[in-house]
């Protein structure tokens, strides 16, 4: 019997990685802690918090999961780095001045959705 909120997120990570043959990704943890806690507001199996993760997951963050070569993560963070730079020139000018890339402070910002 599963009784705490690691357990759960333990077990149903587990299954989507082995079930979509993929190695667990830092993130997918904080990507799921929400769905979880939704069982705790919404009636529902941990079959059916599980399904609607995975769909989520496949629908809108499935490249960055997914890929090993992290293409899509690194094609955005080069989206956002040219959007600071278009909408605050001078913060993006002092980023790189101080060689502070978005690799550093955007990618778990991207790999967990803004759930971090």
């Amino acid at each position: 019997m599963v009784t705490s909120f690691r357990e759960y997120i333990e077990i149903l990570l587990t299954t989507y990685c082995k079930k979509n043959d993929i190695k667990y990704k830092q993130g997918l943890n904080e990507i799921m802690g929400p769905f979880i806690l939704l069982k705790s507001f919404v009636p529902m199996t941990l079959s059916k918090v599980y399904n609607i993760f995975s769909l989520f997951v496949n629908k809108y963050i499935r490249n960055y999961y997914h890929e090993e070569e992290f293409f899509s993560l690194r094609s955005s963070l080069g989206l956002l780095k040219l959007l600071l730079k278009y909408h605050d020139p001078a913060i993006c000018n002092l980023f790189e001045y101080a060689i502070i890339t978005p690799e550093m402070y955007a990618t778990p910002w991207i790999l967990t959705v803004f759930a971090r």
